[in-house]
């Protein structure tokens, strides 16, 4: 989880607003391919937090 977290929370920002200083939107900065990979990772650290909230008893 940590190196999705690492991978994923720096681009936040830009993903969601773009880089207005140079004009960017976050459609001219990411690749389709670019959504699909974080979309895979997002899927994976879901995976893995369900299967912790379970561990601990936690009904999901």
């Amino acid at each position: 989880m940590v190196s999705i977290v690492r991978a994923l929370a720096p681009e936040h920002g830009r993903s969601t607003y773009g880089e207005p200083t140079r004009g960017l939107t976050p459609w001219d900065i990411y690749s389709a391919a670019d959504a699909e990979r974080a979309l895979g990772m997002a899927r994976e650290a879901l995976e893995n937090a369900v299967m912790i909230l379970k561990g601990l008893g936690v009904e999901v």
